[in-house]
């Protein structure tokens, strides 16, 4: 099914930290193994394990808007979430707290997925439920989703020069 949106936001501050923990991590193992010291290696090993996984899997969010459906994922894809097109009541731009952060949340109006700045398209859901997608093109996706609402409606097919 061909494809109305699509945009890959590189995820820059859990880049950073993440990266920059890693580092660290790892190098203390390797320094810890070195000194004398498994156990102690064992652990910094093990955590620099698991900063570089989460770097993976975490390293930009994508959104691809399809006319029946919006999917949301981090990284290679093996986070996401999909909202199909009649479950979306409505979009709107907004943004997001300082304290909502980034990755995956949970907040005051539903979940956040998000990699970066406050900028986001919130959906209102028919279950009541709402999904804020963080992103740095929040007037594209928005045009984009509200496109996909608007056919789904009229039950034509979506075109991003028409958006009825």
């Amino acid at each position: 099914m061909a494809e109305i949106y699509r945009h890959t936001q590189p995820a820059t501050v859990i880049r950073l930290t993440v990266g920059l923990l890693a580092c660290v991590a790892t190098a203390g193992g390797i320094g810890l193994f070195w000194g004398g010291s498994p156990v102690a290696a064992a652990v910094c090993g093990g955590t620099a394990l698991i900063l570089w996984t989460c770097l993976l899997l975490f390293h930009s969010l994508s959104v691809v808007v399809f006319p029946d459906r919006v999917v949301v994922f981090f990284g290679p894809g093996l986070i996401r979430t999909t909202v199909l097109a009649d479950d979306i009541l409505s979009a709107r731009e907004t943004r997001t707290r300082r304290v909502d952060g980034w990755g995956i949340r949970r907040t005051r109006t539903g979940w956040l997925f998000n990699a970066s700045g406050l900028q986001a398209v919130e959906l209102e859901r028919r279950s009541g439920r709402t999904l804020t997608i963080g992103t740095d093109e929040p007037a594209r996706l928005h045009t984009a989703i509200v496109t996909i609402i608007h056919a789904d409606e009229h039950n034509q097919p979506p075109s991003p020069d028409n958006p009825k």
